[in-house]
């Protein structure tokens, strides 16, 4: 080969090389993004969430004073226009807001009077993207973006509601246990319907379009259709409905070796899978029990560390959140903070249809709204 053959095939590959060498080097120059962390209200003490280790532990959002008492004193620690960034995408955490406790139109209603305190009993994800949050103490319902920012807000007549949720349609059902009422809201938020029911069930459910009761931890019974309107076949179901159109039940099997167990059932009420899911340590409460359009199911539980000791405490108390695959094998799993402080509440998480969490975390200061991504 002659030299300038050569060269013509060498200079061209060793400026390619180098090219490459260069977009990588700028690449790996590049800073990870600036955190944002979302700030008190009117007079707040600096508001922060750190970022979990690689460990998946969920670090807890903390804000500034707000007011107690029943129906929520005006206190400080309110909305803010500042709201939280994503974490870098090994932590999936994410502080979006914190609300102060108080009665005004940006905070959330906080009840002292009763032993456990009352705050926010249930929160709910709508189809278009917005939450809805039970503000049970000052009886209303909150509206929120997706960033925290408040949208509307809806006046209940109802004396005790303790939990909701969304359908596909943008109606809303809303659970009185203690008057054993449901209100069906419609997308004008105004009541469509208010039913009487006679027993006294654990919640009410959704598989996007009807609304269902879960009279206990194995079965649940349709209630309205998609509109609103009450059904005449009250056949019992096994397991919550899915937005997939299957069917997920969730049961403790043993505390003290915090079992639970899983199960996907068909329509027609067969067996998709059945697995035990094991944590560690005693099994306080399930906190969660939902799933994703796709089919992806989300366990959460709280567990502790139980004294050896009389009276056999229940020390060191986090929540655990697991996602299940729909084929039925267990994912990953995450580490929160637990409440630090004993508020009644039936419904802090909920799970979007792309498979975001979102918790109304009730902390001494107030709420603080988060989200999550497996």
């Amino acid at each position: 080969m002659r030299r300038a053959d050569w060269l013509i095939i060498v200079v061209p590959v060793v400026a390619m090389v180098a090219l490459i060498w260069y977009q990588r080097a700028q690449q790996g120059a590049r800073k990870l993004p600036t955190v944002s962390r979302a700030a008190d209200g009117v007079g707040g003490g600096g508001a922060s969430a750190k970022p979990g280790k690689e460990s998946d532990k969920g670090a807890q959002g903390r804000g500034g004073k707000g007011g107690s008492g029943k129906g929520g004193a005006a206190g400080v620690g309110g909305d803010d226009d500042r709201a939280g960034s994503p974490y870098p995408p090994d932590n999936p955490f994410y502080l979006i807001r914190q609300f102060g406790w108080g009665s005004e139109s940006t905070q959330f209603g906080h009840d002292v009077t009763k032993k456990p305190g009352e705050g926010p009993m249930a929160i709910a994800v709508e189809s278009a993207g917005n939450l809805v949050v039970l503000d049970q103490v000052n009886h209303r319902v909150q509206r929120l973006d997706a960033a925290g920012r408040f949208v509307s807000t809806i006046k209940l007549d109802l004396a005790t509601p303790q939990d909701l949720v969304a359908n596909s349609l943008g109606l809303i059902g809303l659970l009185d246990r203690q008057a054993r009422v449901v209100e069906i809201l419609g997308r004008d938020d105004k009541p469509r319907n208010r039913l009487r029911i006679d027993d006294v069930p654990t919640g009410i459910f959704s598989d996007g379009n009807g609304f269902f009761l879960e009279d206990n931890p194995r079965e649940v019974v349709a209630l309205t259709d998609a509109d609103g309107m009450i059904v005449a076949d009250k056949e019992a179901l096994p397991g919550r409905p899915m937005r997939s159109g299957k069917r997920l039940r969730a049961e403790i099997v043993d505390r003290s070796k915090a079992v639970v167990a899983v199960q996907v059932f068909t329509e027609k009420g067969e067996v998709v899978f059945s697995n035990p899911l094991r944590f560690s340590g005693y099994l306080l409460r399930l906190v969660l029990v939902d799933s994703d359009l796709l089919g992806n199911i989300y366990i959460g539980v709280e567990v502790g560390r139980q004294e050896k000791q009389p009276p056999f405490k229940v020390v060191e108390p986090k929540i655990v959140l697991t996602k299940i695959l729909p084929n039925g094998v267990i994912g990953r799993s995450v580490e929160l903070p637990s409440d630090p402080v004993l508020e009644e509440s039936l419904r802090q998480f909920c799970v979007a249809a792309d498979g975001t969490l979102y918790r109304a975390h009730l902390t001494a200061d107030g709420v603080a709204l988060e989200s999550f991504h497996f």
